[in-house]
């Protein structure tokens, strides 16, 4: 029998979330503009850090590595390109996130301030930055394994108890934790 060398078929992605699977489709991550997770967030934060060779944040905000900045109003107008002091060049840098209308989905959220970006639970993130650019920050969980994560930006949110300091119940940018907790 001669050797068939078979074309491997295009990924096609499942349907969206909160559907029904259809067999013979595999979902590997929520399909792009399904709102906002710490991974999205902490790219579109090192991609302005990038572009303009600093955090965005006010000009006169001294950040320290131990101190969660909170993503609030104005830090979000910032990432959307919709304050032009810090983000002159009005880059979007959040492109694909959209509103979150449901209640257990992450995105946009509409308050008196302006739009915030929300987890799942809609709650705010908050961060830690590499504010002395040293390329680590101090592991802010205390059960944590590692002491320093070499990182420069680590996004969290306070989870489903919607309390930011009981980490085991966080949702991190720098660990994963197995479903139901």
């Amino acid at each position: 029998m001669p050797f068939a060398f078979r074309v491997p078929r295009p990924f096609i992605p499942g349907p969206p979330v909160g559907t029904r699977r259809q067999p013979g489709f595999f979902r590997l991550a929520a399909p792009p503009g399904s709102g906002c997770n710490t991974e999205q967030l902490g790219n579109a934060i090192k991609n302005y850090y990038a572009h303009y060779s600093r955090y965005p944040l006010p000009i006169d905000a001294a950040p320290d590595e131990t101190t969660p900045v909170r993503v609030d109003a104005h830090f979000t107008s910032i990432l959307l390109g919709a304050d032009a002091a810090l983000n002159p060049d009005q880059v979007n840098f959040l492109p694909e996130i959209r509103t979150a209308q449901k209640k257990h989905q992450a995105g946009l959220k509409s308050t008196d301030a302006g739009p915030v970006i929300v987890d799942s639970w809609h709650n705010e993130f908050y961060l830690l930055l590499d504010a002395d650019d040293s390329g680590d920050i101090d592991n802010p969980d205390p059960a944590g394994t590692e002491k320093k994560l070499y990182q420069g930006v680590l996004v969290f949110s306070a989870g489903p108890d919607k309390d930011p300091s009981t980490w085991e119940a966080n949702a991190t940018s720098w660990q994963t934790r197995p479903r139901g907790r």
